[in-house]
């Protein structure tokens, strides 16, 4: 995440419009490897590493939402209710945009809204898919 980050510093993020996201086997618009290079406004900002626990996710959430990394392997079939069947191999990147206290984190995945609970996951409070592992998020 926070190499994503630097690459937004040096580069600019290109808008929606410019670049509509595509999932998977979309077709239109076709990928594209430049887009016209915006002024970053996160230039001079500072990446913010979420220490691994309840609280200080809790914490980062209140604030921004925030960039995880997790074990998304058995992904593929979840539905809906909340998750846990997972281990903490991260190999997948998504957004943690909120919580129910001492239930579930919610997760926004890349997948699109025909997946899970319209594109979102309830991932089982504590470090479910090790979703501490590997957070952060930009301070702004």
């Amino acid at each position: 995440m926070d190499t994503a980050f630097q690459y937004n510093r040096n580069t600019g993020l290109a808008t929606y419009a410019q670049y509509p996201y595509v999932s998977g086997s979309g077709s239109n618009p076709a990928c594209q490897t430049s887009v016209a290079n915006n002024p970053s406004n996160l230039k001079n900002k500072q990446t913010v590493s979420v220490a691994g626990n309840n609280q200080s996710l809790q914490g980062a959430i209140s604030k921004a939402a925030i960039a995880v990394a997790v074990d998304a392997t058995n992904w593929s079939s979840y539905r809906s209710g909340v998750f846990n069947n997972c281990a903490a191999n991260l190999n997948h990147g998504v957004i943690a945009v909120g919580y129910q206290e001492n239930e579930y984190w919610l997760v926004r995945n890349s997948w699109g809204a025909g997946w899970g609970e319209n594109g979102y996951i309830k991932l089982a409070w504590g470090n479910t898919c090790g979703i501490f592992s590997a957070a952060s998020y930009v301070e702004v």
